[in-house]
């Protein structure tokens, strides 16, 4: 039980870490902790998806994303977690992005 409790505060310090890096203009340290987190089940999973999705859509990354936003919008509606602006914007700019990249655009 307190294994759990660490690897989750550790999973929010990482995330809350990334999210700075990613604000303050600079994607890649936000990337490297949380790549390895993403996709797996972990506690944090809603919050380290967005927002590894989030740093790697301001690095300039559409591919490696794709998916990602739509899949932790619909985990955290499902799990009753709320939105936050990460999770809004990265849903958003991936909408576009994608938008964006369709032929004849």
């Amino acid at each position: 039980m307190v294994l759990k409790t660490w690897r989750q505060a550790l999973e929010m310090m990482y995330s809350a870490l990334a999210e700075l890096e990613v604000v303050s203009g600079d994607a890649n340290p936000a990337i490297t902790p949380l790549e390895p987190l993403a996709g797996r089940q972990v506690g944090c999973q809603v919050l380290i998806e967005s927002t590894f999705a989030w740093a790697l859509l301001r690095q300039g990354d559409v591919t490696r994303p794709q998916g990602l936003p739509a899949r932790a919008v619909e985990r955290s509606r499902v799990q009753g977690e709320m939105l936050s602006l990460v999770d809004i914007s990265c849903e958003g700019t991936a909408l576009v992005l994608k938008d964006c990249a369709a032929p004849g655009r």
